[in-house]
């Protein structure tokens, strides 16, 4: 497929890529739990646009995406489009399934307000005892 060799390969590499939590993750989580369904799915598409105009997404995709691309294919510049742009709309669908998730959230939250203060409490703990230890590394 176009000089594309693993492409199964690529695509469950570049889905795990995704779903490794990282500060977009935590940014649509945090505006989809303040803000529901439609802040989260602004900051997703916002995060999908800082992407694209970031220079070094650019720099990631030279490195990346060559693996996966034979190189005497003559289609490669049409490999690189195929491959960026499935790694964009996975990277966009699991964005916009996150902020529909938290969403939800969010409406569970409200309902149980007890709940959401234990899981504070129990974050807010684990920050604590997190910075004690990096205190007392050294």
């Amino acid at each position: 497929m176009l000089g594309i060799h693993h492409y199964g390969l690529f695509l469950l590499a570049g889905i795990l890529l995704n779903l490794t939590p990282g500060q977009d993750t935590m940014f649509i989580l945090g505006r989809s739990l303040t803000g529901g369904r439609r802040a989260g799915i602004a900051a997703a598409l916002g995060i999908a646009l800082t992407n694209a105009l970031n220079p070094k997404v650019a720099l990631f995709f030279l490195a990346f995406l060559p693996q996966f691309i034979q190189p005497a294919s003559p289609t490669r510049t049409l490999a690189f489009l195929a491959l960026g742009g499935t790694f964009i709309t996975t990277g966009l669908a699991w964005c916009l399934v996150l902020a529909s998730g938290a969403a939800r959230l969010q409406g569970f939250f409200a309902q149980n307000p007890r709940l959401r203060a234990g899981i504070d409490r129990v974050v807010g703990a684990l920050f604590a005892a997190l910075g004690a230890r990096l205190a007392w590394a050294r």
